[in-house]
């Protein structure tokens, strides 16, 4: 899907079809896979989908957890006459509806509680290298953890980069754990090589919430108990030998896809 307005255009592709099924994005994809879509209108997001099961109507497209929607004044589902035209003529011809208790409408402030809400809910959802997508009706669904964090923020109407290293590079950093606030980032590197292996989200002031490969799942880590910071040194297990240097960041937000 290539869609655009006032002369910006943005590429976005969550889903696949694989015949009988919807599948997450799988990072590639054939070239007979792609329909040209080029949109002339405008329609910026001003809402996002907050459940984990969220369908566009009447086609039953499923619409993944933290995808960016637009809603006219009367909280109709807005897309490109464009766009409804390629629907309507590849799933069959309808009025694009979505459930209003599936989406929430963006605000001009991020709410670190509405953050963490979020988070929690996602509590258990499975770790996938490289996954993006949150949505029960999809086959393979899961998610990595710079894609957990990537799509929390979004869900608050918030753009932040894809991938953990971008985000590292894309944050305001602080000394400690204590300074950071609740719902900054605590990035884990390497100790030899000073790349960044994970990204965690900070629940509260012993909480980190993060999609774990070790755990195969997101999880909350409890400091003191899973794990520990020392001195910008992040430990796990039982063994001060498996030690990563910690940094503490906050993400520069800026409103997603504007």
């Amino acid at each position: 899907m290539l869609s655009g307005g006032s002369g910006r255009f943005y590429a976005y592709s969550q889903i696949v079809r694989d015949q009988y099924f919807w599948r997450p994005y799988p990072g590639t994809l054939a070239l007979e896979q792609l329909v040209p879509c080029v949109v002339h209108s405008d329609c910026t997001p001003n809402a996002a989908v907050i459940s984990f099961s969220a369908l566009l109507e009447p086609w039953k497209l499923p619409l993944p957890f933290g995808t960016l929607l637009s809603l006219s004044p009367n909280n109709q589902l807005s897309l490109p006459s464009e766009m409804v035209k390629y629907l309507s003529q590849t799933f069959g011809p309808g009025i694009p509806t979505c459930n209003p208790r599936d989406i929430r409408h963006l605000k001009e402030n991020i709410s670190s509680s509405c953050l963490l809400e979020d988070a929690e809910r996602c509590l258990d959802f499975p770790y996938l290298w490289g996954g993006r997508s949150l949505h029960k009706g999809l086959h393979n669904f899961g998610i990595d953890c710079s894609g957990f964090v990537n799509l929390l923020y979004q869900s608050q109407g918030w753009n932040i980069p894809r991938n953990a290293r971008d985000q590292y590079l894309d944050c305001i950093f602080v000394d400690s754990f204590e300074e950071l606030p609740i719902g900054g980032l605590v990035f884990l590197h390497e100790k030899e090589t000073s790349k960044i292996s994970h990204v965690m989200l900070k629940k509260d002031s012993h909480g980190l919430i993060h999609a774990s490969e070790s755990i195969g799942k997101v999880h909350i880590s409890i400091l003191g108990r899973d794990c520990e910071l020392s001195k910008g040194n992040f430990y796990t297990g039982v063994s001060t030998e498996e030690k990563k240097i910690a940094s503490f960041g906050i993400p520069k937000k800026r409103k997603a896809f504007l």
